[in-house]
């Protein structure tokens, strides 16, 4: 009897394992980025990502990418972003004096 996942599952696993793989040191050219889309779920505004696990980056900015999340600061809108590689949630966080505001969305591997 053959054993079915969800479609969504098996991606989540091939991009955690895309990301998790380690650059080979002698590569002369660059691993192809992971590109992952997110929604709001609460606004539907939707963004891409691209991460280039090779050059330490997310889009343009420098990336501290660990095997549980991947974390930058967008200089763009000042907001510090952190993308929890487990669950596939994206958090944008803005501090101001009033005590700021953070965004959540769902993401999903692209390529």
């Amino acid at each position: 009897m053959a054993t079915y996942l969800p479609l969504g599952v098996v991606c989540a696993v091939l991009f955690v394992g895309k990301l998790n793989a380690a650059p080979e040191e002698e590569s002369t050219t660059d691993p192809v980025p992971a590109v992952l889309g997110c929604i709001n779920l609460t606004s539907g505004a939707t963004w891409q990502l691209t991460i280039d696990a090779f050059d330490r980056k997310v889009g343009s900015y420098p990336a501290r990418i660990t095997a549980k999340s991947i974390d930058w600061y967008d200089s763009s809108n000042g907001g510090h972003d952190h993308f929890d590689r487990a669950s596939l949630v994206l958090t944008e966080i803005f501090a101001s004096s009033t005590g700021g505001v953070t965004f959540q969305y769902a993401c999903r591997a692209i390529r």
